[in-house]
């Protein structure tokens, strides 16, 4: 069975026609996960999924339900394990070209309590986006 994917379930219940890309075991070659259609446009998606680590998350429920609590950081930061599932998508995109779309999009999909703090991850490691703290200021900045 494969994996829930969340640009799938969002496209199709704004009533895009999704179509789904299979893997070509013939030629051992990864493709886009599916083109999808409105219009006159067609667009070729490979969705990238981050979701909580199922340990990491009964460790958390643990500590929660003993009345602990339960701090973790997450560094906004470039992270080598999104930039090489970046290229990942680049590839799998450029694998499918050959099938007639009008755009290609990586549709990223941050899920869980860290969501919000994998988004920064995914646009720091996408972009090189940084924080600045200003002097004699209360915040920062991205940049």
């Amino acid at each position: 069975m494969p994996p829930f994917s969340y640009a799938k379930a969002l496209l199709q219940h704004l009533g895009i026609t999704v179509e789904d890309i299979p893997t070509s075991d013939a030629e051992q070659k990864q493709e886009a996960d599916f083109l999808v259609s409105f219009g006159d446009v067609r667009v070729l998606i490979e969705e990238k999924t981050k979701e909580d680590d199922s340990t990491y998350l009964a460790e958390r429920a643990e500590e929660l339900e003993c009345g602990e609590i339960h701090a973790v950081t997450l560094p906004i930061s470039r992270d080598e394990t999104l930039s090489g599932l970046i290229r990942n998508a680049s590839r799998q995109l450029r694998s499918s070209s050959n099938k007639p779309h009008n755009f290609r999009l990586m549709w990223f999909t941050a899920a869980g309590v860290h969501a919000e703090g994998k988004y920064e991850q995914f646009m720091a490691t996408l972009y090189g986006r940084a924080n600045l703290l200003e002097m004699n200021a209360a915040h920062y900045r991205p940049c």
